[in-house]
């Protein structure tokens, strides 16, 4: 059921080249037109837990990926599209999850990887 997912992580950004601005998770579109979308995102998922990666414009859902269902075991999410974004629009790339997952040190215990393109107008 759509109510019980919740919203997992936010991204943190460690390079932001171009225009726009990002923070949280969040990509303050700069110019109107179409951009290219995309995000990779993973897990190690405990049993019973599920996650699914999802692009929102505004507060509302327009992209979300394959959901994914792990019992101890690394798994990943992926979500792209095309959208036609409005200048001052938000972006916001998110990570849902049903259950609760286990977050374990190491380089593979979590990871996500967005890319945004602008393609014209």
């Amino acid at each position: 059921a759509s109510n019980t997912w919740n919203t997992l992580v936010s991204m943190a950004v460690k390079t932001n080249l171009g225009g726009g601005s990002f923070s949280a998770g969040t990509y303050t579109v700069p110019v109107a037109g179409r951009y290219a979308v995309s995000l990779n995102t993973g897990l190690l998922l405990g049993g019973g837990v599920s996650l699914i990666a999802g692009v929102a414009v505004n507060g509302a859902v327009q992209l979300e990926g394959n959901p994914v269902t792990g019992v101890n075991a690394y798994a990943g999410s992926v979500v792209s599209g095309v959208l036609n974004l409005a200048a001052g629009a938000s972006l916001s790339l998110r990570l849902y999850a049903y259950g609760t997952p286990t977050l374990e040190p190491g380089a593979r215990a979590r990871s996500a990887t967005a890319t945004i393109s602008y393609l014209g107008a």
